[in-house]
């Protein structure tokens, strides 16, 4: 792709604002005043979000240390694909996991519930729900997707519900039954296991 008749090098070409790839920017010229003070602005909002995100970074690794979280990320990372930085929102996003009295009730809270429609006689189901807190449903949905590739009990739960459903929704029955080992986790303060096919 080429703006004002400038390629990226393929060097560049990565998706990633490099330092090089700045440098190269800062050192570009324009027949156009306007044209070189644009790029420089947007140069600068680059900067300014990667420092703040690195700030941000650093800041939920401190706070994973601290003594109200680590032991508990440390139970939480004993999960396949569950890292630092998802312990860290699942636990500031859940708060204390006790005050849900049970797994339906934590379930819905997630999003993770089916979504019923009802019209007079008639209930249809149309999917999960899109109520739930959104940030944890997108992330138990994504650890899902890796956990089927760790863990050989949840890869076989997903394989066998794809005859019956496509990959996706098969995914969502993954990440309930991810929750419910999570809180089992959690819970007991016990690190996760591995599930065992025989």
């Amino acid at each position: 792709m080429k703006i004002y008749g400038i390629g990226i090098p393929e060097e560049f070409n990565t998706g990633n604002w490099t330092g090089r790839f700045t440098e190269w920017l800062n050192q570009l010229s324009f027949m156009e005043p306007s044209s070189k003070q644009s790029l420089q602005y947007y140069v600068q909002q680059s900067n300014f979000l990667i420092a703040q995100r690195k700030q941000i970074e650093q800041g939920i690794q401190s706070l994973a240390t601290s003594s109200h979280y680590a032991y508990k990320v440390k139970l939480l990372t004993t999960i396949p694909a569950v890292g630092i930085l998802t312990a860290m929102t699942f636990l500031t996003e859940i708060g204390d996991i006790t005050r849900f009295k049970n797994i339906d009730h934590l379930s819905s809270y997630c999003g993770l519930t089916p979504d019923c429609r009802n019209s007079g006689q008639t209930e249809r189901i149309t999917g999960i729900t899109r109520r739930g807190n959104a940030t944890v449903k997108t992330l138990l949905i994504e650890c899902s997707w890796m956990a089927i590739r760790k863990d050989p009990a949840l890869l076989l739960y997903y394989k066998q519900l794809l005859p019956r459903m496509n990959g996706n929704k098969a995914i969502v029955k993954v990440a309930r039954k991810l929750l419910n080992r999570i809180t089992y986790v959690m819970r007991n303060q016990q690190p996760y296991v591995l599930g065992v096919v025989a």
